[in-house]
């Protein structure tokens, strides 16, 4: 099932407040309990931060829940409530406030960028100048400056019925607009050539128009560039793609990183969407989104941010008990 993904839009000032160290050494009997977070009566339910990567590994940063939050940087004179050195972080790189019982992730305009994990049960909608990081191999999405062609043929190699479309033609069936004329009852009777199964498919398919095209569909074909070689532009259409570095890929794409580790992503077009979905869950090749400038980020257990060279663990924190998985 796809997904959407958890942002939204809006900003607040910056309210000054004293920096101080919250990286806090915990109790280690409390990742050996065995009680559950929903036997808790009335559970005190927080966010912590769990560094799994950098100088600060195994360490935790407790959220300030208050109105001013969470603001990170390297900045010593800052208005920083989180002063991180040595870390790769921007002056004033990102922050995390608490609104409405969510947690929100905004970047500050950072030089290296503020990425989250892209969690293989999570697609997002691929909007334009979307960028994704493999290791240290970034690649951006754009959209083709013209819209598609012959949306009809488009639309035949998304299902693989290719085959039908001289058929479809010599009824008169020349583009989107005609197909969605088709009733499912009188599909025989374009003698289409298909077989049962494929008839069948074909009539889901032309019931799923209204849902898979309804207003405001991209018509626009999708273009992946890597950072690495910005002439190296890859088109991908309706039909979606593979992109990595095994031989199914329609798209190669690499983490120089660990050139040998699997590495596959899917793009599919539903909905009226292209949707980047990451199937399988890599230690060696995770798969980072960046957050524009502004934009706020949802914040769930099991997230991974990546802010400079450090990686923090979206856990939750229930009157002193942690874990990974909840709401």
């Amino acid at each position: 099932m796809i997904g959407s993904r958890g942002y939204g839009y809006g900003g607040h000032s910056l309210i000054t407040m004293p920096k101080e160290t919250k990286f806090v050494n915990l109790v280690e009997h409390r990742f050996e309990t065995e009680e559950k977070t929903e036997n808790i009566e009335d559970p005190i339910v927080d966010y912590v931060l769990r560094c799994i990567k950098g100088i600060f590994v195994g360490r935790f940063i407790f959220i300030n829940l208050t109105e001013e939050g969470e603001t990170f940087g390297s900045d010593a004179e800052g208005e920083l409530t989180m002063y991180i050195e040595n870390s790769g972080l921007s002056p004033k790189h990102a922050e995390i406030k608490y609104e409405g019982k969510k947690y929100y992730l905004k970047d500050l305009g950072s030089e290296k960028g503020t990425w989250i994990l892209l969690r293989e049960e999570n697609p997002i909608p691929i909007y334009e100048d979307l960028q994704i990081k493999v290791g240290n191999d970034i690649y951006a999405f754009k959209f083709s400056e013209q819209d598609i062609e012959d949306d009809l043929e488009e639309w035949l190699n998304k299902l693989h019925f290719k085959k039908v479309k001289d058929a479809l033609v010599n009824n008169d069936i020349t583009n989107m607009q005609k197909l969605r004329s088709i009733k499912s009852e009188n599909l025989r009777s374009l003698d289409l050539g298909l077989d049962e199964e494929e008839e069948r498919i074909f009539s889901q398919a032309l019931e799923d128009l209204e849902v898979d095209f309804s207003q405001g569909y991209v018509t626009k074909k999708l273009l992946l560039v890597s950072f690495t070689d910005n002439s190296n532009k890859y088109e991908i259409g309706w039909a979606g793609a593979i992109l990595g570095n095994l031989e199914n890929a329609d798209v190669k794409i690499r983490n120089s990183l660990h050139p040998s580790a699997p590495l596959e992503l899917m793009i599919k077009y539903q909905y009226g969407h292209y949707w980047l979905i990451n199937p399988y869950k890599s230690e060696e090749n995770k798969v980072f989104i960046k957050l524009h400038k502004d934009e706020r980020f949802v914040l769930t257990p099991g997230d991974i941010i990546n802010m400079g060279d450090l990686e923090f663990l979206v856990q939750r924190y229930n009157t002193g008990w942690f874990a990974d998985k909840g709401t």
